[in-house]
């Protein structure tokens, strides 16, 4: 609490009356000095002891909202004493990523009662974002004292990655074995109709159906039930240095997105896809929970290679698994060769990269993946067609190997 520079100017001006006043017999003067000292002095008593004591809430509506989205924000003021409080002012502080902080006024709240004030949030950018804490400001009506309070009432805000709609059949056809399980390596023994796969290292020995081993030529294991999940792997590249541009229109935040959107539609037709960023896996998961860790995300370092082979050799990580979908930055050779060790060779290939670098996603092209470069303006739901279409290798460069 303390006095304002108007509440300082009427003591100064109030002293200098009362002086001359009493100076030149003048008690009219001095009377009128006299008040004007009083007022911020007397302010200051009255605030000190009429000091509110208030309660504040925060509700936000939703917790969890998308980019472009709006959500809305209520704090809800309680006054726990009989007192009618003075106008309030108050501040709620946003990360300067959500825009400006609101300033709220709430006038006169009688005691024992509560008000609600509200106001809205329109997130430009993907993140988790922390609301507060509320800065409180109340005062005399004069102007000439003023009392600052920061409450500590915090909450989150989640704001996900926009997600935009893509329409048509699913792209990933009709699999749906277990990761590392297409459906030309999937047969039944015929004499004791007994499904078996081929051998993975770490398979027990004793689940080895040698019958199948010699027909096929290669170790076989019996399956013990048929699951499924893990039919596609969504991987997103986070370098740092890897993406053109920064910000909200950068193409690291396109590729994003587009991870969110795919992974939305795919969960659409029930294909629980694992979304691997940078080093971390996330499981086959809901919708929610899968833009929620996308929000999170981060750029790290550019060290990749190495990154990536420990993350994609380690059990169960992405080798063999029916469909891959990577939205990569500007690749090398070197990280498009690490990247087609991890992602094998059997089921579908596609690939979403950023314009430029050297020449890495040709390299992918060649290996009978389907690439699509991309930048920030490129259309998530145009390239998704062509990726429908084409249904198969990619049409604009040969395989290795072939004619």
């Amino acid at each position: 609490m303390r006095v304002t520079r108007r509440g300082w100017g009427l003591i100064f001006l109030g002293a200098l009356f009362l002086f001359f006043g009493y100076l030149i017999g003048e008690k009219d003067m001095a009377a009128i000095g006299a008040l004007f000292a009083l007022v911020p002095i007397a302010s200051l008593a009255v605030l000190a002891v009429r000091r509110p004591r208030l309660d504040f809430h925060r509700t936000i509506h939703p917790s969890q909202t998308t980019v472009g989205e709006t959500a809305s924000v209520n704090v809800e003021v309680a006054n726990r004493q009989g007192l009618d409080s003075t106008t309030i002012l108050f501040e709620d502080r946003l990360p300067h990523r959500l825009g400006l902080s609101p300033r709220l006024i709430l006038e006169r709240l009688p005691g024992r009662e509560t008000a609600v004030v509200s106001y809205s949030i329109a997130p430009a950018a993907r993140g988790l974002f922390q609301i507060g804490p509320l800065h409180l400001r109340t005062g005399d009506p004069f102007g000439t004292v003023r009392a600052a309070k920061v409450v500590p009432v915090l909450d989150d805000l989640v704001v996900t990655p926009q997600v935009w709609r893509l329409d048509g059949s699913d792209v990933m056809g009709g699999s749906g074995y277990q990761a590392g399980e297409s459906g030309s390596r999937i047969a039944f023994s015929g004499d004791d109709d007994v499904a078996v796969r081929e051998y993975r290292e770490g398979d027990e020995l004793r689940r080895v159906h040698w019958k199948s081993s010699a027909r096929h030529g290669e170790l076989m294991v019996r399956r013990e039930e048929q699951t499924w999940e893990h039919t596609a792997t969504l991987w997103l590249d986070t370098r740092e240095g890897a993406f053109p541009g920064s910000g909200a229109d950068s193409v690291f935040e396109w590729m994003v997105s587009a991870c969110a959107s795919v992974a939305a539609r795919l969960s659409e037709k029930g294909l629980g896809p694992r979304v691997v960023t940078g080093s971390s896996v996330l499981e086959s998961s809901t919708v929610p929970v899968i833009l929620r860790h996308l929000a999170l995300v981060e750029q790290e370092g550019d060290d990749a290679v190495e990154t990536w082979k420990g993350l994609f050799t380690s059990p169960g990580g992405l080798r063999r698994t029916p469909a891959f979908i990577a939205f990569a930055g500007q690749l090398g050779e070197a990280e498009a060769e690490v990247l087609l060790s991890a992602a094998g060779h059997r089921g579908r290939r596609i690939a979403f990269c950023a314009e430029g670098g050297d020449g890495g996603w040709k390299r992918l092209a060649r290996a009978g993946w389907e690439v699509f470069p991309v930048n920030a303006a490129s259309s998530l739901p145009e390239l998704w067609v062509r990726a429908r279409a084409r249904g198969g290798s990619y049409s604009s460069a040969p395989r290795e190997g072939s004619a």
